[in-house]
């Protein structure tokens, strides 16, 4: 039998991995994986390096995690090239669901500047430097529009609970079929 994992997507600073912690939480058996938290250590394992360079070994140590992992939480923020790479290969050894955490590209915009006037570590991103903060969340909304999600949790609107609740709806007996657990 296949292994389960779930994609949670969203905005920058949308909830995703606020979500992701509750799953892991409360789902006996699954791990996490999300590449923000391999992109921060690579940035403190080498500072220096170049941003393209870092990014390569930052995308080889996610996929080696996602690989060798039982069920799982995957967080992901880019729906880039290297998402798809992670997508066909977490296909091939797992059930995949698609959890779309929504947030609007200007709320996600507050709350990022809220989290980092607080102190929040920003995480080293590649890519367009020419964009406006705003103009790059627009511009991955969009791309994100393209992947059919099996459940779409406001983040606006639902606090985290009640998107707990909502996911279990859901999903309970399909994950309770699987790890023959009842949640």
């Amino acid at each position: 039998m296949k292994r389960l994992c779930f994609i949670v997507y969203g905005n920058v600073a949308a909830g995703k991995t606020t979500f992701a912690e509750m799953m892991k939480k409360n789902l006996p058996g699954f791990e996490y994986a999300g590449m923000d938290e391999i992109r921060l250590k690579w940035a403190d394992k080498y500072p220096k390096m170049n941003t393209k360079e870092r990014e390569k070994k930052c995308e080889t140590d996610f996929l080696l995690k996602v690989i060798h992992s039982k069920n799982l939480i995957l967080e992901h923020t880019a729906i880039n090239a290297f998402f798809k790479v992670v997508e066909k290969r977490v296909k091939e050894f797992f059930n995949v669901y698609y959890v779309h955490i929504k947030c609007s590209p200007e709320v996600c915009e507050q709350r990022y500047f809220m989290r980092k006037a607080a102190g929040h570590r920003g995480i080293p991103l590649p890519g367009n430097n020419k964009m406006s903060f705003l103009e790059s969340r627009i511009s991955m909304a969009e791309k994100q529009k393209k992947i059919h999600a099996d459940i779409v949790l406001n983040a606006e609107k639902l606090t985290p609970a009640q998107m707990w609740q909502q996911f279990l709806k859901v999903f309970r007996n399909r994950i309770n079929n699987h790890l023959n657990e009842k949640l």
